[in-house]
């Protein structure tokens, strides 16, 4: 594609070159503060060389704007890459911690825990609603209990 675009450039060069040299007259060229008389050859040589280096100037800075965003994604793109790293440690250590908590006792631990019962303490049970005392009923005004 470049090399087509390389081509193109000097066949359109080649084609104003031709128009140029064919205008040679005299031509007058008025400016905001005076006029001139040119040789119509270079007012045309001079006008696609000025449009060649616009063009120029805005492939450069389109060029410059697109490397400054492309470093601008690489940095965003290397701090979500450490982000996501330290994420996968996190999860890494949080899966081995389930894993331990939810791994059965050893028997080694079962032992233990039933020759010493303090190690081993049940919860001591809720009393059922039988065993419980009955709440005294609330006052109401005056003293009276319902």
């Amino acid at each position: 594609m470049g090399l087509l675009l390389i081509v193109l450039a000097l066949l359109f060069s080649l084609m104003i070159a031709i128009l140029a040299a064919a205008n040679h007259q005299l031509v007058i060229v008025n400016y905001i503060f005076g006029e001139a008389k040119l040789p119509l050859i270079v007012l045309i040589i001079g006008a696609a060389a000025a449009g060649a280096v616009v063009t120029g100037l805005i492939g450069f800075y389109r060029s410059i704007r697109t490397a400054l965003q492309i470093r601008g994604e690489k940095k965003r793109q290397e701090e979500l890459q450490r982000r996501l790293e330290k994420l996968e440690q996190e999860k890494a250590s949080l899966q081995q911690e389930l894993e331990h908590l939810q791994a059965p006792a050893e028997p080694e631990e079962l032992a233990e825990a039933v020759e010493s019962p303090e190690a081993a303490e049940l919860p001591e049970a809720a009393e059922t609603p039988e065993q419980a005392e009955p709440e005294e009923p609330p006052e109401l005004e005056g003293g009276e209990t319902s």
